[in-house]
């Protein structure tokens, strides 16, 4: 694939028609009047079916704002075809760039695989306008894995934990891009080695494993996104409060019952990120100990019980 310059796009959209003809001499138009009657027709049919120009740019085109410098170079290391490319970019700016080091950016420069993974984890093949980024949730990028977001009332929204850039919204003949302020770093292939920079090194991607998942999974901003990283649940609403991911119904990740709901509440929090077990020392409302739903798993909630209500259960795995 060669790098996509920016080229004007075939006419769609709007009407194309030749320029008027010259007038014709009275007599030969007079003569020549049923013959541009009977095909008047036909040349309304063909305008009406001519191609038609598009008011939006190429990707080629939106990205070329002096912010995007940077990122220009690494497509056209990776030398893939923008034209090819719809739906959502997240597009990291040259500021973005700057925060990684400088052997990262040359890794990056340096190695068409690098790059092409590195751009693939910015692309969603769905056409994501801001306004539809609201709450956590996930997207699924070109590379297959998923990129978490979170938006606290539409003031702040993060991609994968970086934050968008000034820029958004920029519409492209078949899609939008989002400015972006950092670089989000493809999925590990390995087991994680963590550090200050956004990228992990990637070569030659391999297919990850169920470890490799899980590993990801309990270093992600939100226990609720270890799970939908790990790939190890499939997500019901109710998950919003925190149950482990192998539950199938709601009833299979409560380890309390309370004998008397009336004078007791529960209060569910979630655990920190990377949390792996948690075993409380009792169940006894009255102590108000953390316990953990599901304690062998990963990334599990901590339910707190108040009240005078006592759990009838006295184990919890």
């Amino acid at each position: 694939m060669a790098f996509a310059s920016s080229q004007a796009l075939p006419l769609r959209g709007i009407s194309v028609t030749s320029a008027c003809p010259a007038a014709l001499p009275r007599r030969r138009a007079q003569g020549a009047a049923a013959r541009t009657a009977s095909s008047s027709r036909t040349r309304m049919l063909a305008q009406s079916n001519a191609p038609v120009a598009s008011s939006e740019p190429t990707l080629a085109q939106a990205l070329s704002l002096p912010a995007f410098s940077t990122l220009r170079a690494v497509v056209a290391v990776a030398q893939l075809d923008l034209s090819a490319v719809s739906g959502t970019l997240f597009a990291p700016t040259n500021a973005a760039f700057k925060r990684l080091s400088a052997e990262l950016v040359q890794m990056v420069l340096g190695s068409a695989d690098v790059a092409r993974e590195v751009l693939l984890r910015h692309v969603v093949s769905e056409c994501v306008p801001s306004s539809k980024l609201t709450g956590n949730a996930f997207l699924s990028s070109l590379n297959g894995g998923a990129l978490p977001y979170t938006s606290y009332g539409g003031l702040q929204i993060k991609i994968g934990g970086i934050s968008l850039g000034a820029q958004t919204d920029i519409s492209f003949d078949k899609g939008v891009v989002h400015a972006l302020d950092g670089v989000l770093k493809p999925p590990a292939q390995t087991w994680p080695s963590f550090s200050q920079s956004y990228i992990a090194p990637v070569a030659k991607p391999s297919p990850p494993t169920i470890a490799t998942a899980r590993a990801m999974g309990a270093t992600t901003t939100s226990t609720l996104g270890g799970r939908k990283a790990m790939g190890l649940m499939t997500q019901r609403p109710f998950w919003m409060y925190g149950p482990p991911y192998c539950a199938a119904k709601q009833e299979e990740y409560e380890p309390i019952s309370i004998a008397q709901p009336d004078v007791s509440f529960v209060d569910y929090q979630v655990m920190p990120p990377g949390s792996v077990i948690v075993t409380p020392d009792s169940v006894n409302a009255a102590e108000l100990n953390p316990v953990s739903g599901m304690s062998k798993y990963i990334g599990q909630t901590k339910r707190l019980v108040s009240g005078d209500g006592l759990s009838d259960y006295s184990r919890l795995d």
